[in-house]
């Protein structure tokens, strides 16, 4: 199976905000717990089904190494498209 055509085996939770018709989303999860295939997965529904630009797309992680996985992982599922998004590490930082 191709990658691009690939998809990931999301919970009713998650399919519900992949498909939410709301603009911004946040996605809060323990590791392992698919935040990753999600925000991939609602890309790809933001682009394919809703018709949104790419470049009107925006992820933020929190980490470098996090940003670098999510762009291959978006790029793979929806191709060179990809590339007109803007996926970085947030810059946010908690204080105590």
């Amino acid at each position: 199976m191709s990658l691009n055509t690939r998809k990931f085996k999301l919970t009713p939770e998650q399919r519900k905000a992949v498909e939410s018709k709301s603009k911004d989303i946040v996605v809060l999860a323990n590791p392992g717990g698919g935040k990753t295939a999600l925000i991939v997965e609602r890309i790809h529904h933001l682009v394919t089904k809703m018709q949104v630009s790419p470049e009107a797309i925006m992820a933020l992680t929190f980490t470098s190494k996090a940003a670098t996985k999510l762009r291959q992982r978006v790029h793979n599922r929806v191709g060179v498209t990809a590339k007109a998004m803007w996926i970085a590490p947030s810059t946010v930082q908690a204080c105590s």
